[in-house]
């Protein structure tokens, strides 16, 4: 027995076909523009490689004067936090030259280049304070000829000399008491200007080095100095 089979094709719309046909190939191109698109995408060793090919060879003046300026607004802003701190520390530091005064003019010496400087006009010559007690005539001329006298202390502001004669006669009566005192203006080889305070010129350089030896072991510090040398 012959069993008969018939197929009919029946032909496809064009529109059909153009879709199942179109459909793969649109599939493919969306995936290779998802692979281009993400290929495309710049790292950062990419940023950093373009960076240093694309960077002048040096900083040019424009772009430094700007990074500058940035730096010094920053420091404004910085100098504005810690300005209230630096006045309290100026009024601290007006005070405590006042005290450095009181303690100058008692020490003397050793204290003589602690305290602020003082602007002060140098004399064309020494200034000398001579408040001497009464003496005979030879004992004037023995003085006026040794020309020695010993060197108590030295002070930047010259309105602590009179409180320190004060001082220096209360502390060491026996010694100072009576004496006259000459003072010098001295300018140290930084430029500061001291005032010296000297006793009256004695009758001898060994009559000097005696009384400072004297002070000295009372813990007074002091020297034998010339006065025609003072200066020096």
């Amino acid at each position: 027995m012959e069993v008969g089979l018939s197929m009919t094709i029946r032909p496809v719309p064009g529109a059909i076909a153009a879709a199942l046909i179109m459909a793969p190939l649109s599939l493919g191109l969306s995936a290779c523009s998802e692979r281009a698109a993400g290929a495309g995408v710049p790292t950062e060793q990419d940023k950093a490689e373009a960076a240093a090919d694309q960077a002048p060879p040096a900083e040019s003046v424009e772009r430094r004067l700007d990074r500058l300026e940035a730096r010094v607004a920053t420091l404004d802003r910085k100098y504005s936090v810690i300005e209230p701190v630096l006045t309290d520390l100026k009024a601290s530091d007006r005070s405590m030259n006042n005290r450095l005064g009181t303690l100058e003019a008692g020490l003397g010496l050793t204290t003589a280049s602690i305290s602020p400087r003082q602007k002060q006009q140098p004399a064309a010559k020494p200034v000398h304070l001579d408040i001497r007690p009464t003496l005979t005539d030879g004992a004037e001329d023995g003085r006026n000829r040794s020309g020695w006298a010993v060197h108590l202390a030295s002070y930047l502001d010259a309105a602590n000399i009179e409180k320190g004669k004060r001082i220096l006669s209360a502390r060491y009566p026996d010694m100072l008491s009576g004496r006259g005192w000459t003072t010098m203006r001295y300018e140290s080889r930084d430029g500061k200007v001291y005032t010296r305070l000297l006793t009256d010129p004695l009758s001898s350089r060994a009559a000097a080095e005696t009384l400072c030896a004297q002070l000295k072991a009372r813990g007074k510090d002091c020297r034998a100095l010339k006065l025609v040398d003072a200066n020096g």
